[in-house]
This record gives C-alpha cells, structure tokens and sequence, in this order.
C-alpha cells in the first residue's frame, strides 16, 4: 500500500478488504504505513492465494477458473479481529499513528474507516 506512505488512505478500498482478509495484527502495520511484508507472512495470513512461477496471465486463469467465487468484499470480518479492533486495538494504533507520524490525518481516517467495517463507527 504505497499510498500510505505519501499521507494518502488505501485505495481500492483497501480499508475494507484487507481487514477482511488477514488479522488485525497483519493488517494494521500494513495500513498504517505502508510497510512492505515477506511473501510468507501475506500467504499465511491469506492475503495472497498463490505465487506465479510462469505465465502469470494463464496461472491467473487457471487459479480464477478453479476457485468458487468469493469476493472479498462480502466477507465479514473475522469475530477475533472485531474483538480487538472494538476491544482497544484501533485505539493503541491510532494513539502509537499519530505520535509517529504528528500532524498526519491519514491515520485517524484509516482507523475510522477500520473501526465502520468492524461495526463500530
């Protein structure tokens, strides 16, 4: 999420679907700054289903075709995540956020736009 380190929110509803997708833990030092993670951390947490080796258009292909529709956008988000998000988490983020990065509105709204998919904004 390059965006976040120019001060910018997630886009491509960023916000949204990586809270969905991976644990708040995982989530968060991805939102908030931007950081770059390991390819095994993203494929544990289950926010890359696979790695092409080839042909990336045709192993793109053949991973859609062998896969039941899910789109991540009708997921809910996990109870473990809410439960920290709702339980503390978001707060402690968004207090360690703005002393890092001071004068910055990004991380105020991401942890808004966290805290609306969570249930609780």
């Amino acid at each position: 999420l390059p965006e976040v380190q120019l001060g910018l929110l997630p886009g491509g509803q960023g916000t949204q679907r990586l809270l969905r997708l991976a644990p708040l833990e995982v989530a968060l030092p991805m939102l908030l700054t931007g950081a770059p993670q390991t390819m095994d951390k993203v494929m544990k947490a289950g926010i890359v289903d696979a790695i092409a080796k080839a042909d990336v258009v045709e192993e793109a292909a053949q991973l859609a075709l062998s896969k039941t529709p899910a789109p991540v956008s009708k997921r809910p988000v996990s109870q473990a995540t809410r439960f920290k998000a709702l339980g503390g988490g978001l707060d402690m983020a968004l207090n360690q956020a703005t002393n890092q990065a001071k004068g910055m509105i990004a991380p105020e709204a991401i942890i808004n736009c966290l805290r609306a998919a969570c249930g609780g904004g």
